[in-house]
């Protein structure tokens, strides 16, 4: 009877050599890179996120078309479900948010969508706007910012008063932007409008915003472009003096 073939131990340690050698390749790039995703996936979640300007409600503050980062950290990081805007609980917050914060929530209606706007009133504050003059506390909102940012024109906040451009709707009452309350912001809530005062829909029209809705603050424009411009015009397309500039 034939003897089985003997194969030569350098065959079989070759084998046990290669996929040594592919498990080590595995380990060697999977796990390195597995963890730069979670550590991206945790610095997303809880300390810096990325934003995007699609509406005029922020000008001259913010332009459609900016792209922000925003610190999640600040207010107490949201703990929630990806992509479904189910909140689980919060991490702890630094601070609360201050008049005069632009600040990140999320949508009155539909938690998945975020909003952007300034935050003018805190819990207690009675709220008053007159022929398009805003008042907290009976003090002119603009001296409140200026109290707190300084009258330098690079960092003080542009605030818009244009024409009427709209009436709300709020059920069966007609809402006029240039003239509201006064209106006391209930307890845990912050009150927030939009630079753009007249073409902002805020909480003139949808009320006062949970706290618990509060997502960032916003930081600091990292791209900005306008896309009704020529693609091929990168002087006038790509806003290269608003790139770097901070978020007051």
């Amino acid at each position: 009877m034939d003897k089985p073939p003997v194969i030569p131990s350098s065959v079989v340690s070759g084998s046990g050599e290669k996929t040594a050698t592919r498990k080590s390749l595995g380990k060697e790039y999977v796990q390195p890179l597995l963890t730069v995703l979670l550590v991206a996936l945790v610095i997303r979640t809880f300390v810096i996120h990325a934003y995007r300007i699609p509406s005029g409600s922020m000008e001259d503050t913010l332009l459609v078309g900016d792209f922000l980062l925003a610190n999640r950290f600040v207010y107490g990081a949201p703990i929630e479900i990806p992509f479904t805007g189910i909140v689980l609980g919060r991490l702890p917050a630094i601070s609360s948010p201050q008049r005069g914060d632009v600040v990140i929530f999320a949508s009155w209606a539909d938690t998945t969508e975020d909003f952007i706007k300034r935050c003018v009133g805190l819990p207690g504050d009675t709220i008053l706007v007159r022929n398009n003059v805003l008042t907290v506390n009976g003090t002119p909102f603009s001296q409140t910012l200026r109290a707190r940012f300084g009258n330098d024109w690079r960092v003080f906040p542009s605030i818009k008063y244009t024409p009427t451009h709209y009436l709300g709707m709020s059920g069966i009452m007609t809402l006029d932007p240039t003239n509201f309350g006064p209106h006391v912001v209930p307890p845990g809530h912050m009150f927030v409008m939009g630079d753009n005062r007249n073409n902002s829909a805020d909480s003139r029209f949808y009320g006062a915003v949970p706290l618990n809705r509060l997502k960032a603050r916003a930081l600091v424009i990292y791209w900005s472009m306008d896309t009704r411009q020529r693609l091929w015009k990168l002087s006038e397309y790509i806003r290269w003096d608003r790139i770097g500039r901070l978020i007051r």
